[in-house]
């Protein structure tokens, strides 16, 4: 499970206002795709969401991830998120490598 954070506008009957979260995703990778099975998207599932405060305190918000569950916007920044991830794992490998090659050419 990874965690990306964002700010959402929140509307209620009595005011709309802009807050600070913390959404927990999962992804899932999707598939190529066979002769018999259709390939399938990588998509993003929201597992939890939490409010953080101006003071940094932290609140659970279920009814926040239910309604963020289809929200397009969020959760390509999940996928996007996940890609970055991804992205950065592979050049710390890479550089990994290059260091461990550099250290056994000495």
């Amino acid at each position: 499970m990874a965690t990306v954070r964002t700010s959402v506008e929140i509307c209620s009957g009595l005011s709309d206002y802009e807050a600070e979260i913390n959404v927990e995703y999962l992804i899932h990778p999707g598939f190529k795709g066979t002769y018999y099975q259709p390939p399938e998207e990588a998509s993003a599932e929201i597992i939890a969401v939490t409010i953080i405060a101006e003071d940094g305190t932290k609140y659970p918000a279920p009814w926040l991830a239910d309604m963020l569950c289809d929200d397009e916007e969020v959760l390509s920044l999940c996928l996007v998120d996940e890609a970055e991830r991804y992205e950065d794992a592979m050049e710390q490998r890479a550089e990994a490598k290059r260091e461990a090659r550099m250290l056994g050419d000495d």
